[in-house]
């Protein structure tokens, strides 16, 4: 009951439900009035037949006006619910090739536990970095989520530290692995959302920067990255 997916459920229901009960009304009345209009001979209309047209030319503003708190609803549950990025759909990259742990983009990775889009981004070395355009729907306050990769090889835990960036400022210079993955086995480990920063960001594109914090003996393995206006708020596990 305390989910915000709820409540903005419910708040989009009752102007739904006041829509409703305003087309419901001008649909009773409507039959009425146009056999009579259908039926009228060459006298002027009587004085209630002419009310009840006007009434449904009221009717018509009220209902545009209910139709658009509407659809303004639904674009603020919209934005509450956030939106996501692939960590895969990296615009820049650096590229390292014939070293160990070269920087790779992991497209259907068989190896890996479940992860959204096409796969994941391997971030083995310190100053390893990807860039993304991404587009705010609307000014807020937004909570940054990481869903990256942890595993149970405890020797690893806090190697895996990356620095994020939002339009060239930096937000946060320790940002740590998630924890609640470090019951999972390796090889595979587990992905897992966490919530790493908040940002105040206007509508529009921004440009998102994530860089390897230094070389370590543990990767930065990220899958996706979420933006939302709700505290606690992240989509499902997979």
């Amino acid at each position: 009951k305390t989910d915000q997916r709820c409540a903005y459920q419910n708040g989009i229901m009752e102007k739904f439900n006041s829509l409703g009960a305003e087309l419901g009304r001008l649909q009773m009345g409507l039959p009425t009035t146009m056999s009579r209009c259908q039926a009228a001979g060459s006298a002027p209309p009587d004085q209630s037949l002419t009310d009840a047209v006007d009434g449904y030319l009221a009717a018509r503003q009220r209902i545009e006006k209910k139709r658009g708190d509407l659809l303004a609803e639904v674009d603020r549950a919209a934005v509450s619910r956030g939106f996501q990025v692939e960590a895969e759909s990296a615009e820049k990259f650096n590229v390292r090739l014939g070293v160990d742990n070269p920087m790779a983009r992991e497209v259907n990775p068989s190896w890996r536990p479940p992860y959204y889009g096409d796969g994941s981004w391997y971030l083995g070395a310190g100053g390893d970095y990807l860039e993304y355009t991404i587009n705010v729907p609307a000014d807020g306050n937004y909570f940054m989520w990481v869903r990256d990769l942890s595993s149970a090889i405890k020797s690893q835990w806090g190697s895996r530290v990356i620095e994020i960036y939002m339009d060239g400022k930096l937000l946060t210079k320790n940002t740590q692995e998630n924890q609640e993955g470090r019951s999972a086995a390796y090889p595979k480990g587990a992905f897992r959302w966490h919530m790493v920063q908040n940002v105040v960001m206007k509508a529009g594109p921004h440009k998102l920067k994530i860089v390897k914090h230094s070389t370590t003996n543990g990767a930065a393995i990220l899958d996706a990255y979420f933006f939302t206006t709700v505290p606690n708020n992240h989509p499902p596990e997979k």
